[in-house]
């Protein structure tokens, strides 16, 4: 990579962790959505958004560095941030070494919105959608979502988007520096909540913690020959448009789904068996037959370069789960950054498929299973994942990251953006896998505290994620009932093909258990 000036480091790089460097690079961007009617008082709200963001880059400084490669040339990454932090009130003349945190937006005619506050739908609107239309990937953030491997990227992002009545805040976090558990810490301290202990980076480098030899003890890793393996691109069976569309369950219905499951889950107690588990698992069946209808279809017609799925092949269903409590030595509860594992429940395709068997007591089956894949993630397991991802992003049974240079000898199958093409190849969410995320605990009830905000208890009154991170993504979204609380209704952002997504509303609504599922579906 050429000499760039705004890579050249003022202050000295922190690398990242083994399990940030193999995270996607993309953003992870949410709204929270306002009642604001009084136009006159937005400099008011913006003084203390701004302060606010003060607050919560001082709890944690590295949320104000830059994502950058560590040494030039290389796709390994690290951060590079003041301690202090800098102002977010800073002048423009500052921006050529950190584009500012906070940015505000007019969502006017100029733009193509012409809708006032109290007439949008938020909960059906396709912001996804409208972004595309508009040829503006960033309208309601300053980041877009994919961000290019080998650029240097803000870590966090702040954007006030002021339409008519109202305020959408759009905070975006670079992948590679917090996960769910983390986004949700830096929201309770942007809302003002009691923050106990110090923040990362004020009195520690960051992952200092992970680089004890208790948390990435390298024993005795598991030996590879990769030369045995010829990788290779999966066949590009068709050129299909993906679609994003969320579908929305009742609290009822998806109450009454975990009922019907009870009967069947002997092998594991009725009440480990989650909400989540069960909503997961009928959406799994039901995508599984769509994708079977439409290819068995296709292949039928004798369409060129498209096979027909097989009774016998392999579905996958990966979950990300916490870490944190499993790890033999626990990372400090101000620990922002990725501290997960992916773990995965398996099932033939035919176990999928309707047959003679009761679509509920199918569905317990797989909820069952995905339980038992969430249990699988004890601590042994988190204990080798770290250690494996540890010998692959050192390659040293030293216990410290090696220098810049080393990182340049580095062999290609170990950087950041072949670790995530390894786990698409392993998923094939094209054809038989599913990338699963659950954004449920996301705070949904904050008190912000902004000026003016007309909402009850000063909380948003909605709280989404409208954009999809890939091909086969489930994203079970933050919930949020009419009250104002959490524990509302259950929505699901699916990213499919046209043909499957079409697939699949229609076996859900064929599904036979006694009661209505409650769907709704909203997004093209």
């Amino acid at each position: 990579m050429a000499e760039d000036p705004l890579f050249k480091p003022l202050r000295p790089l922190v690398l990242l962790t083994a399990v940030d460097q193999t995270m996607p690079s993309t953003y992870l961007r949410f709204l929270y959505i306002f009642p604001f009617p009084n136009h006159s008082a937005r400099s008011f709200a913006v003084k203390y958004l701004q302060n606010r963001l003060q607050a919560t880059i001082e709890t944690w400084p590295i949320l104000a560095g830059r994502v950058l490669p560590s040494a030039s040339g290389t796709y390994y990454i690290a951060i590079e941030y003041d301690n202090p932090p800098p102002k977010i009130t800073r002048t423009e003349e500052d921006q050529n070494l950190n584009p500012k945190m906070f940015k505000q937006n007019m969502l006017d005619a100029s733009k193509g919105w012409n809708l006032h506050y109290r007439d949008v739908d938020f909960q059906n609107f396709d912001f996804q959608n409208f972004e595309a239309e508009s040829r503006d990937p960033t309208m309601f953030s300053q980041f877009p979502h994919h961000s290019a491997l080998g650029q240097s990227c803000p870590a966090m992002g702040l954007q006030a988007n002021w339409l008519d009545g109202g305020l959408i805040l759009c905070f975006a976090f670079h992948h590679a520096v917090a996960d769910g558990y983390g986004i949700k810490k830096i929201l309770e301290r942007f809302a003002g909540r009691p923050f106990g202990g110090k923040g990362l980076g004020l009195t520690r480098p960051l992952a200092s913690e992970w680089a004890s030899p208790s948390i990435f003890a390298i024993t005795e890793p598991i030996q590879y020959d990769f030369r045995r393996y010829e990788l290779m691109a999966l066949p590009n069976e068709e050129q299909q448009t993906h679609v994003s569309k969320t579908l929305r369950f009742t609290k009822a219905s998806v109450d009454s789904l975990k009922t019907g499951v009870g009967p069947y889950s002997r092998m594991v107690p009725e009440e480990r068996i989650s909400e989540t588990d069960c909503l997961s698992a009928m959406i799994w069946i039901c995508v599984m037959r769509s994708r079977w209808s439409r290819r068995q279809r296709i292949s039928q017609n004798g369409k060129k370069g498209v096979q027909g799925l097989r009774a016998h092949e392999v579905s996958r269903f990966n979950m990300t789960v916490n870490a944190r409590k499993e790890l033999y030595q626990p990372v400090p509860d101000d620990y922002i950054g990725n501290c997960h594992v992916v773990t995965t429940a398996t099932a033939r395709v035919d176990e999928l498929l309707a047959g003679s068997g009761k679509d509920m007591e199918k569905i317990a089956l797989i909820a069952i299973r995905i339980r038992y894949a969430i249990f699988a993630a004890n601590a042994d397991y988190v204990h080798r994942h770290c250690s494996w991802l540890g010998f692959i992003c050192t390659h040293t049974n030293e216990y410290f990251f090696p220098d810049a240079s080393y990182f340049e000898r580095m062999p290609q199958w170990a950087i950041a953006g072949e670790c995530t093409a390894a786990r698409d190849r392993a998923l094939n969410p094209a054809r038989t896998g599913l990338n699963c995320n659950s954004w449920a605990d996301l705070p949904t009830n904050l008190d912000f505290g902004i000026p003016n905000v007309t909402s009850p208890r000063g909380a948003p009154e909605w709280v989404l994620k409208p954009w999809s991170t890939g091909p086969g993504t489930v994203d079970i979204l933050p919930r949020k009932s009419v009250m104002g609380g959490a524990g509302g209704d259950w929505n699901v952002l699916l990213r499919l093909v046209k043909a499957d997504m079409d697939g699949v509303v229609r076996e859900i609504r064929k599904l036979n258990l006694g009661f209505d599922v409650g769907l709704r579906t909203e997004g093209k």
